[in-house]
């Protein structure tokens, strides 16, 4: 008869735990119990026989297909004894498929476990993102109750295309929301932002599906086989239809492809955008709201202010550049048209940069066509200024021009008012006109010789 392997017997003894109570046996005791078994068909092993065996030390007993009747007992029989009379500790296979320790899920004990008369109170900003210390909290909360299958089923297409009817009725969300309000203090207005971040958090748990149970096997026949714990055999299989189709590897293959263009990543960890733009209002003087700018260098840059990305320092530099420029507009301006849009690109569909997760540019800064028709209006108000200033300086040049005109006839009055009275003086003697124009001295001799004769013959008169 064929020797089967330590690794198994190993394999196989553990899908067997539930039933049998004996210790796993060392490997002495294993080879003198294989020398007496026959051949026989196995299965391979699964990820979570692998794991199971590699990390577990739990009580078990080699089940060795093909014995019947005594033999089989006698076998076991020869399995405990040789397990009990080790003296030494429990082997461990060695594999090179053993992995690194993992961190469990998170379960929040002090959230889940907390009092029905008490609620942790949270802390939202005029957008309506949580911020402040529960915030993280409050979201792995949503997380936890993203990966209720029976809450939300993971095995539609895509959460838009669930219709409203299964998220209302059949995934009971007002439960949801009944749920949430028991632990956290959460009103109607945020239900918005609540159902956003249960769907991104839903598409995450099965992202993560993806690359713990689906990507882990060749066939979708091994793959329904490894179930994940805590999923529905029946919606894990309708994903792993989803998984292996056309369309969602069309779709997969186009996220990879611009995942892989997103290269300005953050460095921020795990704390959102609203509660950084909230730090950063907090620490201005005039506790103003940041610019996307600020925002952009500070995801981006370390608290040392390194800038572990190339790609970053170019940004940064293209920012720099465009603030030196238009230092007035660059400060103020939080539009769509800043100069973050001027060196990224414009913004895209549901999404407004900086601002995290929740806002989109139509809720920041109104739809498009609300935008366009803003724009436009602007525009009007700019053609109408410059009208009007226009209208103004044409006014003042004529203005201008009436005054000069007024000034010219006021000169030539006074040219004219000259020359008559140079005309008079010249006709009573007192003046020489040609002289005058010819350079000379307006007033003559002769004149004032006349005019003494002419004193002296009035005084001889009148004697």
């Amino acid at each position: 008869m064929r020797r089967l392997s330590r690794r198994k017997l190993f394999l196989q003894g553990s899908q067997d735990n539930a039933s049998r109570e004996s210790k796993m046996p060392t490997s002495r005791s294993l080879d003198r119990v294989v020398s007496g078994t026959p051949n026989c068909e196995m299965p391979p092993p699964t990820s979570v026989q692998r794991e199971h065996v590699q990390s577990s030390q739990v009580d078990l007993r080699v089940d060795v297909p093909g014995t019947f009747g005594n033999e089989a007992s006698n076998s076991q029989d020869h399995i405990s004894s040789s397990s009990h009379s080790s003296t030494g500790p429990m082997p461990r296979l060695a594999s090179s498929n053993t992995k690194k320790r993992r961190r469990g899920r998170t379960i929040l004990r002090n959230i889940t476990t907390l009092p029905d008369d008490q609620r942790i109170a949270l802390e939202w900003n005029d957008r309506l993102q949580p911020i402040g210390e529960n915030r993280e909290n409050f979201v792995n909360y949503i997380g936890i109750q993203a990966r209720n299958g029976a809450l939300v089923p993971i095995h539609y297409m895509d959460w838009h295309e669930v219709p409203q009817r299964h998220k209302d009725e059949a995934w009971n969300l007002v439960k949801f929301i009944k749920l949430l309000q028991k632990k956290f203090v959460v009103t109607e207005q945020h239900k918005n932002w609540v159902m956003r971040k249960l769907g991104d958090r839903w598409r995450a748990y099965r992202n993560k599906l993806k690359v713990d149970y689906y990507d882990q096997f060749d066939t979708n026949k091994e793959r329904i086989r490894n179930c994940p714990p805590d999923v529905h055999l029946d919606q894990w299989k309708q994903l792993v239809k989803y998984f292996s189709s056309d369309l969602f590897q069309a779709r997969s293959g186009r996220g990879k492809s611009n995942r892989a263009k997103h290269t300005m990543v953050h460095v921020c960890g795990s704390k959102s955008f609203a509660q950084i733009r909230e730090e950063l209002k907090n620490s201005h003087p005039d506790k103003r709201e940041p610019t996307r700018i600020e925002v952009f260098r500070a995801t981006r840059q370390k608290k040392n202010g390194d800038i572990p990305n190339e790609d970053v320092c170019r940004a940064i530099r293209s920012l720099d550049e465009i603030e030196m420029i238009d230092a007035d507009n660059s400060q103020s301006s939080n539009g769509h048209q800043d100069a973050l849009s001027q060196v990224l690109g414009a913004e895209h569909s549901g999404y407004a940069r900086m601002f995290g997760f929740g806002p989109t540019p139509s809720k920041i800064w109104g739809k498009k066509v609300d935008r366009l028709k803003m724009e436009n209006d602007k525009l009007l108000r700019q053609l109408e200024e410059e009208r009007a200033e226009k209208e103004q300086l044409k006014s003042q040049q004529e203005q201008l021009k009436a005054q000069q005109e007024q000034m010219k006839a006021h000169q030539d009055q006074m040219e004219s008012l000259m020359t008559s009275m140079m005309v008079t003086l010249s006709q009573n003697g007192f003046i020489n006109l040609s002289s005058i124009l010819h350079g000379s001295a307006p007033i003559t001799s002769q004149g004032n010789n006349n005019e003494g004769a002419g004193a002296s013959h009035k005084q001889t008169s009148q004697q």
